[in-house]
């Protein structure tokens, strides 16, 4: 069973300094490997919600994070669920923030 996350506060800042870091740490080794879609990137972009289409994945081994911005806590949740089926027993981190305006 993949693990929740806590629901993060109404925040609409950008990406932390680390978190910055990580993803592109993310991407370079995708792109060494020549990795360009995985099964939980392909999932959001089939989405019929075009918030999830845009959510940013960064994956490991063991773990998938979501981040992005939605404009509603339903959208954060189905995002999360939508990739459940495909996180191969990984656990799931969804930094996803909620606000207004995307």
């Amino acid at each position: 069973m993949t693990a929740l996350t806590p629901v993060a506060p109404l925040n609409c800042t950008d990406h932390t300094e680390e978190q910055k870091a990580l993803i592109n740490a993310a991407r370079r080794s995708r792109m060494v490997r020549g990795e360009n879609d995985s099964a939980v990137v392909s999932v959001l972009a089939r989405s019929a919600v075009s918030e999830l289409r845009r959510i940013e994945v960064t994956e490991s081994d063991q773990s998938i994070y979501l981040s992005g911005r939605v404009r509603s806590f339903y959208h954060k949740q189905l995002a999360q669920e939508a990739i459940r089926p495909v996180a191969a027993g990984r656990q799931v981190f969804n930094r996803v923030d909620v606000c207004e305006s995307v």
